[in-house]
């Protein structure tokens, strides 16, 4: 992809855990934004602004800390957030209008490449296999300690998630487990306390180099896995029961609409585009960010059903 000769940086990252999307992320200097379906960008500017440039009682900036100076989008312009009176206003705007006279032709540009490949999984009892991915960085980054090694199916408990074979199982059973709590245990099981974590760096061939645990201490561990151990949708999809190999099916094929913002295989992309389509509503919203299309045809087809949904909804 052929990137404009500017200062800023375009790349992207995705959002764990669990997986639940891909923030596309414009750096320049002192401020970024930040967008999650292409349309509409968080416009931010970093808290070194804070500091003032005469005074040796400057407020201490956090390196990893940005304040919202706006809302973005091509068709309705920038919405403005009221700036704390604190700053030094030349600074704040001359940073944010350097961000926004990009932003117009950068959205074209999307997606941008995934740059988070420093990456944290979740092995199996043996630590051999990776089964979820739990976190990732920026390949430039000094992975942090991870405290908690629990792998969540959705966000905040979201409930849309169901499963067909998984209710009719639940029917006939004499201990009821809710759908996401059974995808939670079935996960605990197949890598058994104490859990084994590794934090890995992906190389461009898709094979990935152990870099240490967890908690930072060294492995004797596959010095190297290969391409083919990491799950291309960031969860293993092969399990030994039936009823939990249902149920992983399942899940994957309801987040398809977001599993398309990923790099997949062809076939792999071609599986879940199909499997999209009972999701209209959200392939319509990301699909600006997916980075290929295997069949144009139906995907087509899915954004006309999207609008004539949202029609009627208006209507």
């Amino acid at each position: 992809m052929h990137m404009p000769a500017i200062d800023a940086h375009y790349y992207a990252t995705r959002l764990l855990n669990p997986f639940h999307g891909v923030a596309q992320i414009i750096e320049n200097g002192q401020s970024r934004a930040v967008s999650t379906d292409g349309i509409n960008w968080r416009v931010q500017i970093h808290s070194e602004i804070y500091k003032s440039p005469w005074s040796s009682l400057a407020i201490p900036a956090q390196s990893d800390h940005y304040f919202v100076y706006g809302i973005w989008s091509e068709a309705e312009g920038l919405a403005r957030v009221p700036v704390h009176p604190s700053l030094y206003q030349e600074h704040v705007e001359q940073a944010a209008q350097d961000l926004l006279t990009q932003l117009t032709s950068a959205s074209r540009l999307l997606p941008f490449p995934l740059q988070d490949t420093i990456e944290l999984w979740l092995m199996d009892a043996e630590g051999k296999k990776p089964i979820a991915l739990l976190a990732s960085q920026l390949s430039h980054s000094e992975p942090p300690m991870q405290k908690y090694l629990q792998w969540y199916p959705a966000v905040n408990a979201e409930t849309t998630f169901t499963s067909e074979a998984f209710a009719a199982d639940q029917a006939r059973a004499t201990i009821k487990c809710q759908t996401q709590d059974y995808l939670v245990r079935i996960i605990q099981q197949r890598c058994k306390l104490p859990y084994q974590a590794l934090w890995i760096e992906r190389q461009v061939d898709g094979s990935g180099q152990i870099l240490h645990t967890h908690s930072g201490k060294a492995t004797r561990c596959h010095a190297q896995l290969a391409p083919g151990e990491f799950p291309p949708c960031l969860l293993d999809e092969n399990w030994q029961a039936p009823q939990s190999q249902q149920l992983i099916v399942d899940y994957l094929n309801w987040l398809a609409p977001l599993l398309l913002m990923l790099p997949l295989p062809s076939q792999r992309r071609r599986e879940l585009e199909l499997k999209a389509q009972q999701r209209p509503l959200a392939v319509h919203r990301y699909y600006r960010l997916y980075p290929d299309v295997v069949n144009e045809t139906l995907l087509n087809k899915i954004l006309v059903e999207a609008v004539m949904r949202q029609a009627v909804v208006k209507s």
